[in-house]
């Protein structure tokens, strides 16, 4: 996500200060969602909030579109008072109550058809004139006003982000007719139209559209070819102001339009709020401006390049208008950013993620509103040819979880002799958990067994530093030993002995540092212990014969 790739550059530019960025964000939210979160962290002392939200308005959770819209609609006023209602922990236990009596009385219960975004939209034609429209924008302004008021209260930085969507490459979903248009010989023009495309006559087809336009000005897709024969005439402005008219009077409301970018520049106006245009942002890096595939993964989900450039832009913003700095005055300035390279080093999306994402994108465009399908693909329509496509679909199953995945795709890559996957796969783990000393020592062994033991070092550092275990106790003295850190690696090796007694190459190696350390006799007392449980066990013999030479 783009809150990681922030945390890289944050963490890059202020390497003295341990930074924390706490990614909030949820599926098919809208802003009554953000308002609460935001009200809420202000009670943890943030040096600063971000917010990029907004196209979730019309179909997010009691957004006013959606098959879990208010039950008050679009008053707001009335919505605010009944999620104050629903904080009460006697409302909570009623509608606990209710749910699981509904569940029982419910024979016919059975699971949700179709994706979330399919199941959320109720009303999927509204008009960018209509009340509907109106209030619903009306409804996300206030909501950021509430959290731009606090957050200036309480002195922390408020960080806005415009919206971005596929204009390029996603055509309206739904189209419609200006009332009153006289749209006599309308869908002969636009077959027409789309056969002088086809014939690569994009001046003749324009000046249909346009003449088609004038008549029928509210019809989406218009636009959308017009912006099509514009860029393919090389008119890449004009181009996309076709494009993002076709994407604003778009009637099925999953892509916020422009007004919606206008809201949150006007907030951004607001004392101790700043303003990051990740729109114009990501048009930097699309191909003559227009944003489309090269960034997003459908109509407005970004790709890994697409988050890779929107955490770029969030800490340009944040260096340039020197936000953090209004928060920590003690923050020294920060140095430049290095080149993309740097940072792109730093990925940990494995084959196995890029899978995942693939089979779920698949799943969401194979039908409404994509496609004209009645059903989408499920996971059962897929089939594995491989492990990376059989782990993909058990995890996306629920079978085994993230960590299970990725524990098993390193597994596999070491037994098909591909270190180098397999260590990438634990890295993964690491960027996911951070925290969790067992992460950093999957890799560790993975170093180990693969005998990059310099490498291994640091990382078996790390997990001794989390917790005392044998493993990463036993190879940080083994390589010591192994460097002539003789007296170092004696204590590593005997709370690895400690914590696992039944480790004969542990207690073969202590016994070597115990020697090279002049402690004879502790040395002959280990390995007379090892001959005893294994006397077969490698050098063992020729180890006592030396312990016997020193003895004499």
């Amino acid at each position: 996500s783009f809150a990681k790739h922030l945390d890289d550059r944050l963490a890059y530019l202020y390497p003295h200060y341990q930074i924390e960025v706490i990614n909030l964000g949820m599926t098919a939210v809208n802003s009554y969602t953000v308002r609460d979160f935001a009200r809420q962290c202000l009670d943890y002392d943030p040096d600063l909030i971000i917010i990029y939200a907004g196209h979730n308005e019309f179909y997010g959770a009691l957004g006013s579109a959606s098959a879990q819209a208010s039950v008050f609609g679009t008053n707001r006023t009335l919505t605010l008072m009944y999620l104050k209602i629903k904080r009460l922990k006697i409302y909570q236990a009623i509608q606990y109550l209710a749910s699981k009596l509904k569940s029982e009385m419910d024979v016919n219960n059975t699971p949700a058809q179709g994706t979330l975004m399919a199941r959320m939209a109720r009303e999927k034609a509204i008009s960018i004139s209509s009340t509907l429209y109106r209030n619903t924008k009306a409804v996300f302004q206030a909501n950021l006003e509430n959290i731009a008021d606090w957050t200036n209260q309480r002195n922390v930085p408020l960080l806005l982000a415009t919206l971005v969507s596929n204009i390029r490459d996603q055509k309206p979903f739904v189209s419609l007719h200006t009332p009153a248009a006289d749209t006599t010989g309308f869908a002969n023009d636009l077959t027409q139209v789309k056969r002088l495309m086809l014939d690569r006559q994009y001046a003749t087809a324009l000046d249909t559209l346009k003449r088609m336009i004038a008549i029928n000005p509210d019809y989406a897709l218009l636009y959308f070819y017009a912006g099509r024969c514009e860029e393919l005439l090389e008119q890449y402005e004009i181009a996309q102001q076709y494009y993002r008219r076709a994407r604003d009077l778009d009637g099925l409301r999953f892509r916020a339009t422009e007004d919606f970018n206008d809201v949150i520049r006007s907030v951004a106006n607001q004392p101790g709020v700043y303003l990051c245009d990740l729109e114009a942002g990501l048009a930097k890096y699309s191909s003559h401006g227009l944003i489309g595939k090269e960034l997003m993964l459908e109509h407005l989900h970004p790709n890994l390049e697409g988050y890779f450039q929107i955490g770029q832009s969030l800490a340009e913003t944040i260096i340039d208008q020197n936000i953090l700095n209004q928060a920590i005055p003690q923050l020294p300035e920060a140095i430049d950013l290095p080149d993309d390279d740097y940072f792109r080093q730093r990925i940990a999306v494995t084959e196995l993620d890029l899978k995942i994402a693939e089979i779920q994108t698949q799943i969401l465009i194979s039908g409404w509103p994509f496609t004209a399908m009645d059903r989408h693909l499920a996971l059962n329509d897929f089939a594995s040819a491989n492990q990376i496509e059989k782990l993909a679909l058990i995890t996306l199953r629920k079978q085994i979880n993230y960590w299970q995945a990725h524990q098993q795709m390193a597994d596999y890559y070491m037994q098909t002799n591909q270190p180098e996957k397999a260590e990438f796969e634990a890295k993964a783990l690491i960027r996911a958990f951070p925290h969790h000393w067992q992460t950093h020592l999957r890799l560790g062994k993975i170093l180990v067994n693969t005998s990059q033991f310099e490498k291994a070092f640091p990382v078996l550092e790390s997990v001794a530093a989390r917790i005392q275990e044998p493993f990463s106790q036993k190879w940080i003295g083994s390589i010591l030993l192994n460097n002539g850190g003789i007296r170092e690696a004696i204590p590593y090796l005997e709370l690895a002995l400690k914590l696992e007694p039944a480790d004969h190459q542990c207690r073969y190696n202590l016994v070597g540092a115990y020697l090279l350390d002049g402690q004879v006799d502790k040395a002959q007392t280990l390995l007379d212990y090892l001959l005893e449980r294994a006397p077969d066990y490698p050098g063992a013999q020729t180890l006592f014969e030396q312990v016997r030479k020193l003895h004499k």
